[in-house]
């Protein structure tokens, strides 16, 4: 997840103009699972405990931030697998604030990677929302004197101000007045913003598209999830323990119980026990692939909270049968993704509107390597992912009817570098 288009920067920046750049330079630096940079020895067990204590990702994240307990907060973002794109965004970019301030410039980088590859992968954002995403990446690559990195990710921002045709005149104004001011505070020179001014005094780029041909096929499958009775009862011991655990060590300076421990211990392996029956019972019972879906949803949560906990990201050891299980958890997590994605295909498959199909699997394709690129999906198949996105978006650009910014690869780099182009410059491997 930290290869991200804002690795990719150009030799005297020349990348701000539609031309190719003779002098092109890649910047390379090796990705890095976001998973792998949790620092345990940081994270404050009565802070990271929250999840599991039942409260809501986004809650537990909030809280750890106004707390200034910034490794927890990275701890519960990076682990969270229930996050919409949206919410995640805004988490790693309050996150790397806050790193900045506290003059951790390396964790507050690896924040505004994440955001930017989020920003580029996701099926589900709009494109405003994908530019202002970059736009706040980028300054704040900036401010930290990224200043390479900043001029990629503004880069990104701008191809989308420039090509997109799902932006309305109002959004497109707003990321066009926002780059002339950035590009001018990294004193590059006017030329950076001469087409800017340009698409200012014409209106923007082309005829705006119909809103709705922008929405995403799957919005609904990707986020809508419902639990039988019997799974969702079945945390609640589990969150009584750890609540209780979560209170005794904040209320007593970080000291920990190991009596409390080995009763969220035995909470868990109950759990775990019972969800699993749950699972596979309901998943052969299951008349209708809906069903199935929220099943498959529901087991993938789970095991995301099993692999946190046998990574020891709450920063104790709760379940040390799990830590000597992690190869295992990691296999069973990529696998209950594989079989949901499966079922994900089987809905794209039997969609009443045939002329959504190829977007669908698009989408599906994108979704997939962001969740593997955030470490939400190990080990995945990422080659035969990019490989599975040309083709499909070979297939929508054949059709003629899809006008969205694709998702290229740059290939010459220690890892693929994800970018958004228009079809005019897709498959040509440089950035445009």
């Amino acid at each position: 997840m930290l290869v991200t288009l804002g690795l990719v920067s150009l030799g005297v920046y020349a990348v701000l103009s539609k031309r190719r750049a003779a002098d092109t330079v890649m910047l390379q630096v090796d990705w890095q699972d976001p998973v792998s940079q949790i620092d345990r020895a940081r994270v404050a067990p009565a802070t990271a405990l929250l999840t599991l204590a039942g409260n809501a990702d986004l809650t537990a994240i909030n809280n750890a931030l106004r707390q200034g307990d910034l490794d927890s907060a990275y701890s519960l973002i990076t682990l969270s697998s229930r996050l919409s794109d949206e919410e995640r965004i805004g988490s790693l970019l309050l996150l790397g604030k806050r790193y900045a301030a506290a003059d951790n410039l390396t964790k507050s980088r690896l924040a505004d990677r994440q955001i930017s590859q989020i920003a580029v992968l996701s099926p589900m954002l709009s494109d405003f929302s994908r530019a202002d995403a970059l736009l706040q990446s980028g300054e704040e690559l900036s401010k930290i004197k990224q200043t390479r990195e900043a001029v990629a990710v503004l880069n990104q921002a701008r191809n989308i101000a420039l090509r997109s045709v799902y932006l309305k005149p109002a959004h497109r104004k707003h990321i066009l007045d926002r780059l002339i001011a950035d590009y001018s505070a990294l004193d590059i020179g006017r030329s950076a913003w001469e087409e800017l001014e340009a698409a200012l005094q014409s209106g923007g780029s082309g005829q705006l598209a119909p809103p709705e041909s922008g929405e995403p096929v799957l919005g609904d499958l990707l986020q809508k999830e419902t639990l039988p009775d019997d799974i969702l009862s079945s945390s609640e011991e589990r969150e009584r323990k750890a609540t209780v655990l979560a209170e005794y060590i904040r209320d007593r300076g970080g000291r920990v119980s190991n009596a409390l421990v080995n009763d969220l211990h035995s909470a868990l392996l109950v759990e775990d026990a019972k969800r699993q029956g749950a699972y596979e019972a309901g998943l052969l019972q299951a008349a209708q692939l809906a069903d199935k879906i929220n099943l498959l949803k529901a087991r993938v949560h789970w095991l995301t909270l099993k692999y946190g906990v046998a990574l020891k990201s709450q920063g104790i050891s709760v379940v040390p049968a799990w830590e000597e299980q992690l190869g295992t958890i990691q296999s069973e997590l990529a696998k209950a993704r594989q079989d949901l994605y499966g079922l994900y295909g089987d809905q794209i498959v039997a969609l009443p509107d045939a002329s959504k199909i190829d977007r669908a699997w698009v989408e599906l394709f994108r979704h997939q390597l962001e969740m593997g690129r955030l470490g939400l999906y190990p080990n995945y198949p990422e080659e035969q992912l990019i490989a599975k996105l040309h083709d499909a978006t070979q297939i929508l650009i054949t059709a003629g009817k899809d006008q969205s910014l694709r998702v290229d690869t740059i290939p010459d780099a220690s890892k693929p570098v994800f970018i958004l182009v228009d079809t005019a410059d897709y498959s040509k491997g440089v950035l445009p």
